[in-house]
């Protein structure tokens, strides 16, 4: 992954928001995007095609979309693919689509959460975290949850671009840390 490819693929998902909105199609653009990320998350094949290079000029890159997508999406999102196609950055998909979803919650004042769990969580534990989420930031929430043994014990939570480390991993990296702080002479 290069550097500057989130800066892109924040670009994209902002010219692909605004095309949404003048063309009043943003709620059929967020089913496309689901749709569209159960593709990529569901296709090894789809993912090799888009990371790939394919031969011919620009205009043989953006009829491969139409190949593969023919006209079942709207027309903004025919016309990202075919943007990104054309200049044959189809790799980008997956990180123009987090970008679009966190900026469709920003714009909807929804919360995005992420929490990762030491072991797998129960559903009494996910609905504290909720709880938790809701009291300090509202009803309206994103939440994606996920198993990360590396945490050891404990729970870690984003919440837009915010992080609340409570595992035992960032416990022993902080007083890792802490240890390698120079004392002051008094």
């Amino acid at each position: 992954m290069n550097d500057h490819d989130p800066v892109v693929a924040r670009a994209y998902a902002r010219a692909l928001f605004r095309s949404a909105v003048e063309r009043d199609e943003l709620a059929a653009v967020v089913e496309d995007i689901a749709a569209l990320e159960a593709q990529w998350s569901g296709s090894l094949e789809l993912r090799r095609f888009c990371k790939g290079h394919h031969a011919g000029n620009a205009k043989r890159h953006e009829q491969c979309v139409d190949d593969v997508w023919g006209a079942t999406f709207t027309q903004s999102l025919r016309i990202l693919l075919k943007t990104l196609a054309h200049r044959e950055q189809l790799g980008l998909i997956p990180l123009v689509i987090v970008q679009f979803t966190e900026r469709l919650d920003r714009e909807q004042r929804r919360t995005h959460v992420e929490v990762e769990f030491a072991v797998d969580p129960t559903d009494a534990m996910v609905d504290q975290i909720r709880q938790l989420v809701r009291g300090a930031r509202g009803a309206e929430m994103r939440m994606q949850v996920r198993t990360t043994p590396e945490l050891i014990a404990g729970f870690r939570i984003t919440l837009d671009d915010q992080r609340i480390d409570a595992s035992m991993a960032g416990r022993l990296q902080r007083l890792r840390l802490g240890f390698r702080k120079p004392e002051m002479a008094g």
